[in-house]
């Protein structure tokens, strides 16, 4: 009890991405988020709006560029979720796939249409091979 790690969220194969916004669910008996250690990935660049709620069993995060930016294309992390081991046992980690779930461009329009989400060795993965922007 008590080690911390992280899981990655990470996005790949995305075109014109502006802003992500997510919830995570986890069991608050086994989990903590540890909240000033959780921060944003280097996809979306230095200069971003990171925001983060906990509430129990639950993290919202949003991400996004201050200002005028371009979307980005390609592959990378979004955000670093630090967690702590509150007891021992088998936790899961799961995105919470409703309309907490959104990747948008610089327009604002909704990336939809998510080839896979995907829990890969400590990291949470959105590939977005076959998405499409929707207006």
């Amino acid at each position: 009890m008590g080690e911390r790690f992280t899981v990655d969220v990470k996005v790949s194969n995305v075109s014109q991405l502006y802003a992500v916004t997510f919830a995570l669910q986890y069991d608050p008996n086994l989990l903590s988020i540890v909240e000033q250690e959780t921060k944003q990935g280097d996809f979306l660049g230095d200069d971003v709006l990171f925001f983060q709620k906990v509430e129990d069993g639950m993290v919202s995060i949003a991400v996004a560029p201050m200002g005028d930016a371009e979307g980005v294309d390609g592959s990378g992390t979004v955000a670093i979720i630090s967690l702590e081991a509150l007891a021992a046992g088998a936790a899961k980690i799961e995105f919470i796939q409703d309309q907490r779930l959104s990747l948008t461009d610089p327009d604002g329009n909704n990336i939809t249409g998510f080839n896979d989400i995907a829990v890969i060795h400590e990291s949470i993965q959105i590939d977005a091979t076959e998405a499409t922007v929707s207006r």
